[in-house]
């Protein structure tokens, strides 16, 4: 048993409204204003973090300036240059001196600037390799195979000029193999002052431990790390060397960092939200990156949530109060409203409510009695149209599958087949069953011309293979125009005027009709214009029955369906601005050009057409 609820009264529904009105802007405001503290908050972190980066992007840029100047510093040296350019000695113990020789003073360039000496090496194309890992005597170092690193992509750059190339380890199979420490590589070409021939080069290694000592200075909580990413993405080094920092950075992630130079976002993935910083080093063009993971839902804990929470409530009783006043003063008129509205939904339009005062409610008493008045009005308008239309579009419907039609079409089918012709048979079968399925199947009022020449297309395989190829055709419509709508069966009955009434006598004669249907854009408007080369129509009654009042008479259509059907239908549609027009064609023949707005499917299924302006 259905059970009965009582409804609600209208100053609950006046008290439910002005709460869900007032206090819901209330906690909307509030809400915004903690969101924008927030933001301003995050705004404060972000600049605090990118200046952190830009001292750490200093420290690096110093670091790699010195290691720059002791590479510096033994690229110049003439003395060391002829040394390293020596394939042989007068003996042993010249050699020894010359090897301590070349190794003191890398030990001495390879402290400048630096706390403590880098990891120089120099690797000669004669084969002797100098480090200042080693005393002269030690031959326990293996040095990386020079001529491997030749045959690496990278070391093309170095050949090619002699400024100093950062490598890193990662992308040298050769380094990665002997220095498991290390993190990147600054290389330097050496050539013989003399004569230009490359003699070797200069290497420093620069190791995990000594980038994460300089990028230390900006972790101070656990969740924080800074990685360094050269220019395709690839981590380098990274402070915390066990976490997998790779999951933060997503393929948009990824794009952002390396295409801008700077800056800071936030990214999202299973209930963890990482903010990076991005910085790019200058002497490398490589990104220091700051990420930093965070908690979805840390900023609702705010200490201000208590006062939101009072003041929500005090707005909420003094609504309370105002919303008892305001229903005791609007209940009366609304509820006299509700009456003739629901008489008025019931179908008397002759209701009219009294007004008694000019104020509020008074207006809307108005503008109430000349809504309804309009209503009356449009009803009666929308009655008559509808009328029309469907008269029309009965007609369109009813020639183009009319018995008669249908009785020639199927005659015609018939006599191929006696004539042996099935493929011809076969073509129009074909044809005859895509135009019923369209004719029955799509209710549309408008279709895209696509669609509608595509049905022509169909239509005039028929009227072809029925009159024996008495006439040839071409469309030629403009892609632009493909999707643009037109009412439906609106060019077939202009085809069907030149097939019937054009290349009438053309069996006699054996001479061919031509049909030239062509499609296009001007400014705001599509034209859609079919020619022929017929013996030429009445232009004088064809135009009479366009500009007559009155609809097509059956003793006076030019076509099966009408072209005045057509006119009509693109007016009720459109507007009288539009429709057709009839001229004499160059070649004799009749040329009727349809005119219609410039309007897309997709503003078809919003409800409401917009033209396309130009």
């Amino acid at each position: 048993m259905k059970k009965n609820t009582k409804p609600m009264r209208l100053q609950q529904k006046i008290l439910i409204t002005n709460m869900l009105f007032f206090a819901l802007p209330c906690l909307v405001t509030f809400l915004c204003i903690v969101t924008l503290i927030r933001e301003e908050g995050n705004r404060r972190i972000n600049q605090n973090r990118m200046a952190i980066l830009q001292q750490i992007d200093s420290s690096m840029e110093l670091y790699l300036n010195n290691i720059s100047l002791c590479i510096q510093y033994v690229w110049e040296d003439y003395g060391m240059n002829q040394l390293f350019s020596r394939h042989d000695f007068r003996d042993k113990d010249t050699q020894i001196t010359a090897t301590m020789n070349i190794i003191n003073f890398l030990s001495e360039k390879s402290k400048i600037g630096l706390k403590e000496s880098c990891d120089l090496m120099v690797l000669g194309a004669n084969g002797y390799n100098y480090s200042t890992r080693v005393n002269v005597n030690s031959s326990t170092i293996v040095y990386p195979d020079l001529t491997a690193l030749t045959k690496e992509p990278w070391f093309e750059s170095v050949l090619a000029n002699s400024r100093i190339h950062y490598v890193p380890t990662g992308q040298s199979e050769e380094y990665s193999s002997l220095l498991k420490d290390s993190a990147l590589h600054a290389v330097c070409g050496i050539k013989d002052f003399s004569g230009g021939e490359f003699t070797g080069i200069i290497d420093v290694n620069i190791t995990h431990e000594s980038i994460r000592e300089i990028f230390s200075a900006a972790v101070i909580q656990k969740n924080q790390g800074v990685a360094l990413m050269d220019q395709k993405g690839n981590i380098i080094t990274a402070t915390d060397e066990t976490a997998d920092i790779r999951r933060l950075f997503t393929e948009e992630c990824l794009q952002m960092i390396l295409s801008k130079d700077q800056g800071y976002y936030s990214a999202g993935s299973g209930g963890v939200v990482s903010q990076i910083h991005f910085v790019t080093n200058e002497s490398t063009d490589w990104k220091i990156v700051m990420y930093e993971e965070s908690t979805l839902g840390e900023w609702l804990y705010l200490k201000d949530s208590i006062w939101i929470i009072l003041v929500i409530g005090l707005c909420v009783f003094l609504i309370f109060i105002m919303s008892i006043y305001d229903s005791r003063y609007i209940s009366k008129p609304v509820q006299k409203l509700k009456a003739d509205m629901y008489n008025v939904y019931k179908g008397d339009f002759s209701v009219r409510m009294e007004v008694e005062n000019m104020d509020e409610f008074g207006e809307l008493s108005l503008q109430f009695n000349m809504m309804v008045e309009r209503i009356e009005q449009l009803i009666e308008q929308l009655k008559e149209k509808d009328h029309e239309a469907r008269i029309l579009e009965l007609q369109a419907l009813q020639a183009q599958i009319h018995p008669h039609f249908l009785y020639n079409t199927l005659a015609s089918i018939r006599f191929l087949l006696e004539m042996g012709m099935e493929e011809k048979a076969g073509e129009s079968l074909m044809a005859l069953g895509k135009l019923l399925r369209r004719t029955f199947s799509d209710y549309r009022e408008l279709i895209p011309v696509r669609e509608e020449i595509e049905t022509l297309e169909q239509y005039l395989i028929l009227m072809n293979n029925r009159y024996q190829n008495t006439f040839e055709w071409v469309i030629r419509v403009e892609e632009e125009i493909q999707e643009y709508l037109i009412p439906r069966i609106s060019i077939q009955p202009l085809v069907e005027n030149s097939i019937s009434h054009g290349f009438n006598d053309f069996n006699d004669t054996g001479r061919k009709g031509h049909i030239r249907i062509e499609g296009k854009r001007e400014a705001d408007r599509i034209i859609i214009s079919v020619e022929d080369d017929g013996q030429g129509a009445d232009l004088e009654k064809i135009n009479r029955i366009l500009e007559s009042d009155s609809g097509s008479k059956a003793g006076e259509q030019v076509s099966g369906i009408g072209i005045k059907n057509v006119q009509e239908r693109i007016r009720m549609l459109f507007g009288e601005e539009y429709g057709l027009k009839v001229c004499r064609a160059k070649s004799g023949g009749v040329r009727v050009s349809l005119y219609m707005p410039a309007r897309r499917e997709e503003n078809q299924k919003s409800g409401e057409f917009q033209e396309e302006r130009v």
